[in-house]
C-alpha cells in the first residue's frame, strides 16, 4: 500500500494548523508589539516603570523644569515648577493620558531605556534611576514671556542665532500640566485649544513679513540698494492688483530704507514685481519655509504656495498680505536668526544634553548649520534696515533702552478672527545674541502689541 498521499496530506494538515498557529503570534509578537509595550493599559509595563525614578529635565542654566518628587508615604508625582510657562514644551507625564512634548519625545532617555540603558547591572538592580534632560531654554526668560504674553492667544519664540538653541518658547493660553488627568474634560471642551502649541503647530498668516524676503532677495541680487528710491503716491496699480498705501496721499519720493521702516506696500510691491515669482521662490526655500525643521518636538510644516503658479495679481497679494501663505511663529523667527547670523540659517533645538544619574553626558546636541540663505554684506544690510524700522518706523515699539534692536511689526488680516499683530527680529542689532518672533491673535491693526511684547522678552534676556 502507497502511503506517500496519506503522508502529504497530514504535513499539509500539520503545516496549516502550524501557520495558523504562527500568525496571531507573529501579529501580537511583532507587528504591534512596540504598540502594546507604549500602551497605558499595558499592566507589566507599568508594573515595569514604577521600578525606575523618572529623571529630571533641566533648563540651560541648571533650573529645574520637571522632577519627580516622593507623594505620601510610597508613592511619588511630577511637578513642574514653571507649570503653564513652559508646559507646551516640557509636556506633560500623567498617569491616565500618558505623555506629551519632551516628556514624550524623550521618555527612553527620562525613563533609562533603550540605548539610555548602559549598563546590564543597572537593568536587574532593584531601583533604577532614570536620565536627567537639559534644555536649552533660559527658565527666567521663558516666565518672562509667558507673563508679558498674559491672557492673549499668541506665541513668543526666541532664538540664539548663532547656534540655532531655542532660548524660549510659549504658547497662550496654556494648561496646568501636573492636572492633566484632573482637568483633561475641561481641557478638551475649551474651545480657545490650550493645548495646542502655537509655536510650532498652528501656521499663521504672515502679513508683511515677507517684506523681509523680498529686501533680502532684491539686496543678495543687486536688484536694489538701501539708498534707491520710489514713487508712492499713495495708490497705485501693480502687476494687475489696486495697492493702497497708508497714509492715503502716500510717502512721496521714499528710499527702500524708508519703505521698509513705514512699510510702504507700493515700494514693496514694485520691488516685488522687479524680482519676479521665480526669484523670490528660490529664497523662500532656502529661508526653509517649504517644510519644517527637526525638532524634539512635533513642528507643522509652513504652507507656502509657489509663487510661480499664480498670476501677477495673486503674486503681489501673496507678497503684500501673505494671500496663500502661513508660517508658524518658529519659521518666522528662523528667518530672523538667519539675518542675524550673517545670512547663515541653522538648526533650531531644545535639547542640549542627556546626562546619566552621575553626571557623565551620554548625548549632547552639537549645532547644525542648514545653509546660507544670502551673502553676509547682504544680511549686514537686512540689519540696517531692521534696525532703522525699530528706531523710526513701525517696529519702535520693540526698541530696549541702551541697546539697538533690528526688527519688523505688522498685521495680517485672518478671516472671521480679526488682525494678529507680529514682530520679528534680534538684539544687538551690531552682534545679536536673541532672535525674537512675537504673534498675538487678534492683536489689532498693526504691530504695535507685538512689537511692545518682543521688547519686554529683549529687556528680560539682555539685561
Amino acid at each position: 500500500m502507497d502511503f506517500r498521499p496519506n503522508v502529504r496530506k497530514l504535513a499539509i494538515a500539520l503545516l496549516c494548523g502550524f501557520l495558523v498557529l504562527l500568525a496571531p503570534l507573529t501579529y501580537w509578537q511583532v507587528l504591534v508589539a512596540t504598540r502594546l509595550q507604549a500602551s497605558p493599559y499595558n499592566e507589566r509595563a507599568k508594573a515595569r516603570r514604577k521600578a525606575i525614578r523618572r529623571g529630571s529635565i533641566f533648563d540651560r542654566n541648571g533650573g529645574v523644569l520637571a522632577e519627580t518628587q516622593p507623594f505620601g508615604s510610597d508613592l511619588e508625582e511630577r511637578v513642574y515648577p514653571l507649570d503653564e510657562a513652559a508646559a507646551h514644551v516640557v509636556g506633560y507625564y500623567a498617569r491616565v493620558h500618558g505623555r506629551d512634548g519632551i516628556e514624550r519625545t524623550q521618555d527612553d532617555a527620562l525613563m533609562a531605556l533603550g540605548s539610555y540603558l548602559t549598563s546590564p547591572k543597572r537593568l536587574f538592580s532593584p531601583r533604577r534611576v532614570g536620565c536627567d534632560v537639559t534644555l536649552t531654554l533660559d527658565a527666567e526668560a521663558q516666565q518672562a514671556a509667558h507673563v508679558e504674553l498674559g491672557r492673549r492667544r499668541g506665541a513668543v519664540v526666541a532664538v540664539d542665532p548663532r547656534t540655532g538653541e531655542i532660548l524660549v518658547m510659549v504658547s497662550a493660553p496654556s494648561f496646568h500640566p501636573a492636572l492633566v488627568d484632573d482637568e483633561w474634560p475641561r481641557i478638551r471642551q475649551r474651545d480657545d485649544a490650550p493645548l495646542l502649541n502655537r509655536a510650532t503647530a498652528r501656521p499663521y498668516r504672515p502679513g508683511a513679513a515677507l517684506q523681509l524676503i523680498i529686501a533680502t532677495a532684491a539686496i543678495d541680487l543687486g536688484a536694489a540698494r538701501a539708498s534707491d528710491t520710489f514713487t508712492c503716491r499713495g495708490s497705485a496699480d501693480v502687476g494687475g492688483m489696486q495697492v493702497d498705501c497708508s497714509p492715503r496721499r502716500g510717502h512721496g519720493q521714499i528710499s527702500l530704507t524708508g519703505a521698509f521702516a513705514q512699510s510702504c506696500r507700493i515700494a514693496l510691491a514694485t520691488l516685488a514685481t522687479r524680482l519676479g515669482p521665480e526669484r523670490l521662490d528660490e529664497y523662500i526655500r532656502r529661508f526653509g519655509w517649504r517644510g519644517a525643521p527637526e525638532l524634539e518636538i512635533p513642528v507643522r510644516r509652513s504652507a507656502v504656495r509657489e509663487l510661480t503658479a499664480v498670476g501677477p495679481a495673486d503674486f503681489v497679494a501673496a507678497c503684500l498680505d501673505g494671500h496663500g501663505v502661513r508660517l508658524t511663529p518658529l519659521a518666522m523667527c528662523s528667518a530672523a536668526a538667519s539675518i542675524a547670523n550673517g545670512g547663515v540659517r541653522m538648526q533650531p533645538y531644545l535639547v542640549r544634553s542627556v546626562a546619566d544619574v552621575n553626571g557623565r553626558v551620554l548625548n549632547q546636541t552639537p549645532p547644525r548649520r542648514l545653509g546660507r540663505v544670502c551673502s553676509s554684506w547682504a544680511a549686514a544690510e537686512l540689519g540696517a534696515l531692521m534696525t532703522s524700522a525699530v528706531r523710526r518706523g513701525t517696529a519702535r515699539r520693540a526698541g530696549i533702552p541702551d541697546v539697538e534692536v533690528a526688527g519688523i511689526a505688522g498685521s495680517a488680516e485672518e478671516p472671521e478672527v480679526g488682525a494678529n499683530s507680529w514682530f520679528l527680529g534680534f538684539a544687538p542689532a551690531d552682534s545679536p545674541e536673541v532672535a525674537v518672533a512675537v504673534v498675538i491673535e487678534d492683536g489689532g491693526g498693526s504691530g504695535e502689541q507685538a512689537a511692545k511684547l518682543a521688547g519686554g522678552v529683549f529687556e528680560a534676556m539682555l539685561r
